[in-house]
């Protein structure tokens, strides 16, 4: 029986934090004017401009919205005066639950707190032990992120509700919502939550010294962060082929072997490997896994 042995290749960092955009926002991704927030006192409200870029996460809201009463401050971490959460017993914030179920409260400095979720008697309230603000076991109104767009409504005492989407409005003419129509504009359109954003790394050639050697395993350490991992694999006896052919993608969690007998090419007699490594970021785009180590076990 042959004995089996690891390759191990210590000290490959893949430092790739990737994020949906250099700009700091991830609302109106497809350019088409979707940033828009009606309230019936104020008038609209700007959620992506040169000034106002809000970027939507799995945790939490963070940047400040436009509006003719100034600033509507999402995260008092994020505020046009900086962080100012020291001054707050509980850091106000917008949060989201991971599934895109808004809560907590927003800021204005002329018409104060507006709420995000509620049932008109009682509001989100700050559990400390989660770090976050929770919504009341029952509401009757919730903003909330779904398949790319925000919907329903935001609460404030002095101006009323601000409405994020004009299909949603029960006050309005909805043949007047959509593509061409007065209020073809009217909402708030965000990548996060929809899809995930990948990065490719390709590896070195790797000799296994044998031509009758047999892969058999690979395995990651790093960080997973709610993103994911991937790989496909070459193998070959020439170590310069005129080209590589690579197998179908396989994913792997952190810390478990994968097997490469699921990987769509010949893994048994061959010399050389290499590898391709595909990391995506979670839905929300605002975190991804990072690979310090990779581990292959091969039989020589």
């Amino acid at each position: 029986m042959k004995n089996f042995q690891l390759a191990i290749f210590i000290g490959l960092i893949i430092p790739l934090l990737v994020f949906a955009s250099g700009s700091g926002s991830n609302i109106d991704t497809n350019d088409d004017e979707e940033h828009w927030v009606w309230n019936d006192v104020i008038g609209w409200s700007n959620w992506h401009d040169a000034r106002h870029n809000i970027m939507v996460g799995g945790n939490e809201l963070k940047g400040y919205a436009g509006s003719e009463v100034g600033p509507i401050i999402l995260n008092c971490a994020t505020t046009p005066d900086g962080d100012i959460c020291a001054s707050y017993s509980q850091p106000f914030k917008v949060n989201n639950d991971g599934a895109g179920n808004l809560s907590g409260w927003a800021w204005n400095d002329v018409i104060g707190w507006i709420s995000f979720c509620g049932n008109g008697t009682d509001y989100s309230t700050w559990d400390g032990g989660l770090g976050k603000w929770v919504c009341p076991s029952s509401t009757t109104y919730r903003v909330k992120v779904d398949a790319g767009y925000f919907k329903d409504y935001a609460w404030n005492d002095i101006v009323g509700w601000f409405g994020f989407k004009c299909e949603d409005d029960p006050n309005v003419n909805q043949a007047d919502c959509g593509a061409g129509q007065i209020f073809e504009n009217w909402r708030v359109q965000t990548s996060a939550g929809v899809s995930s954003v990948s990065a490719t790394f390709i590896s070195n050639i790797f000799d296994a010294a044998s031509s009758t050697a047999a892969f058999n395993t690979i395995l990651w350490q790093g960080s997973q962060n709610g993103g994911t991992v991937e790989f496909r694999i070459a193998t070959d006896n020439d170590s310069t082929p005129s080209s590589w052919t690579y197998g179908s993608w396989f994913s792997a969690t952190r810390g478990n072997p994968a097997q490469l007998n699921q990987a769509g090419v010949e893994v048994i007699g061959r010399r050389y490997l290499r590898y391709q490594a595909r990391l995506s970021t979670d839905l929300w785009q605002t975190a991804s896994p990072q690979v310090d180590d990779i581990i292959i076990n091969y039989s020589p």
